[in-house]
């Protein structure tokens, strides 16, 4: 069995937490900038996710008596997330900032980024970060059953939403 300071761990599910707010504003603000119903929905249902997924981590953390680190830069986030991880957050900003600064993308650029960019890093999120670090380490730490479910529930949802541009 591995050591595992609880610093890290609170870095890891912060870092995490911001992933998921930033994916869930980011798709938010897209659904905001699209005309059809169907896509706004889809959108906003990935947007309502990504935060659930937030909140979920945040439960975890408390459950675990785990403070989270909830107020790290992309730069700080790196050593729990790694480069990918990084890159995340900072495009995940960068995009947002262009939607509230006024740029309507048509329907084929958010289809594209979605497709192109945005499901890769909802990968990473899902596989990765969610599959490899979080539910390998709390499952090394708590022995809850219940902890691994949710964790596998996150996993799943973002396996999920790659599926968005096939259905839209």
């Amino acid at each position: 069995m591995y050591y595992i300071k609880a610093e890290f761990i609170s870095g890891v599910i912060g870092c995490s937490v911001e992933l998921e707010r930033r994916i869930a504003r980011l798709f938010h603000l897209l659904s905001e900038k699209v005309e059809d119903r169907r896509i706004k929905m889809l959108l906003r249902f990935v947007a309502r996710e990504s935060e659930n997924h937030a909140e979920t981590l945040l439960d975890i953390a408390r459950t675990l008596s785990v403070e989270p680190m909830l107020s790290l830069t992309p730069k700080m986030c790196k050593r729990y997330i790694g480069v990918m991880g990084v890159e995340a957050l900072n495009r995940y900003s960068e995009l947002c900032n262009r939607l509230e600064g006024g740029w309507k993308p048509t329907i084929e650029e958010i289809l594209r980024l979605i497709d192109d960019e945005l499901m890769a890093y909802e990968g990473f999120v899902g596989e990765e970060l969610i599959a490899e670090v979080l539910y390998k380490m709390l499952g090394e730490i708590s022995h809850e059953t219940k902890v691994e479910i949710l964790l596998k529930e996150i996993k799943d949802d973002e396996k999920h939403h790659g599926r968005i541009p096939g259905i839209v």
